[in-house]
């Protein structure tokens, strides 16, 4: 079989294939992003100094201080972990 035959096979499979309802578990609005730490997570867990230099960060580009990248990158682990996190990894660019 060519791979056109295959591509077009596996089309097919795909059209004839029975659908299925999705479960809906909770209003999307409640789910988004929930696995992201975001401006809440960070304004919930970093000091006010801390918040307002990492949004200013966000928001204009400005250079983040070392010192409250490591506050932060804390903040992020310690989220991490509490959501059940097993591994973790961050970079900052």
């Amino acid at each position: 079989m060519s791979g056109n035959e295959s591509r077009l096979e596996a089309i097919s499979g795909i059209a004839k294939a029975a659908s299925f309802k999705a479960e809906v578990t909770a209003p999307l609005k409640d789910i988004w992003a929930g696995d992201v730490f975001s401006l809440v997570q960070m304004e919930e867990s970093l000091s006010k100094p801390a918040f307002k230099a990492m949004k200013r960060t966000v928001e204009t580009g400005a250079a983040l201080d070392p010192e409250i990248a490591d506050m932060v990158a804390a903040a992020m682990k310690d989220w991490a972990i509490a959501k059940g996190a097993k591994f973790f990894s961050h970079i900052f660019y």
